[in-house]
């Protein structure tokens, strides 16, 4: 059983402009809280889980997904600092040593039960990206998942791409992963899909049937591809989602 939601004070040990606007930063993590009755207890999550950030002194939260994977030992936070907001701004300005309150595990987007027989879709945009790289290299480097995994990501334009050599070092590792970006507003040199993710899902032609689907992005993307893939062979059922606004 994970551990419940705590506040935990983390240091950050790495911070890293991955492209454009993306970033990445490490924490420390977290290896024992004082639970109940003064008992120990590990900082668990599952993959797709998220932790909330204090980001000023009015007591002030934003929730970002842990990039991270569950056998890490680091928490690792990705995030897009276009929008400024509190969020963004706090942790772009943080400093190496600096100390993070942080609240978590928190969330139910993640993968639970028995994996054999399962097949995986996981469709993101952007930064949304994020739980579902958590999830598909849990899934992958520490279960060792033989089900079929596929992956279709949205983006803006390639100048932008910030997880490519992590999703090609998965896909040289492991035959049942495969992924494919989409680019909507991509420069002439790009090679593969262009429009927004739906299309991309719509060129395979792919029947789904007996598939189950991880959404996360912006909630018009997360709305329509369910309804696609739901004509595709999709049950309603298998659809899980994190919206982002």
């Amino acid at each position: 059983m994970r551990a419940m939601a705590a506040k935990y004070l983390v240091k950050v040990i790495e911070k890293v402009n991955l492209a454009g606007k993306y970033w990445a930063v490490k924490l420390e993590k977290p290896l024992l809280r004082q639970g109940f009755a003064g008992q120990a207890a590990r900082f668990e999550y599952l993959a797709g889980e998220y932790v909330s950030i204090l980001v000023n002194d009015q007591f002030q939260r934003r929730s970002y997904s842990l990039a991270s994977k569950p056998g890490d030992n680091f928490l690792e936070l990705i995030f897009d600092v276009k929008p400024e907001g509190l969020g963004s701004n706090y942790l772009k300005n943080l400093e190496i040593g600096q100390k993070v309150e942080i609240l978590g595990p928190l969330g139910k987007f993640s993968i639970v039960g028995e994996l054999i027989g399962r097949k995986m879709l996981f469709v993101g945009t952007g930064s949304g990206i994020v739980p579902l790289w958590s999830m598909i290299n849990d899934l992958l480097v520490d279960k060792n998942f033989k089900g079929e995994v596929q992956l279709h990501w949205g983006m803006r334009d390639d100048g932008e791409m910030f997880m490519e050599s992590g999703l090609d070092e998965l896909k040289n590792r492991y035959t049942n992963f495969s992924y494919d970006v989409v680019m909507s507003q991509a420069s002439e040199r790009w090679p593969n899909c262009r429009g927004h993710v739906q299309d991309c899902l719509v060129k395979h032609g792919q029947n789904w049937q007996g598939w189950e689907v991880y959404l996360c992005g912006n909630q018009k993307m997360v709305l329509d591809v369910a309804a696609l893939l739901m004509t595709q062979g999709v049950a309603r059922d298998k659809i899980y989602f994190e919206k982002y606004y």
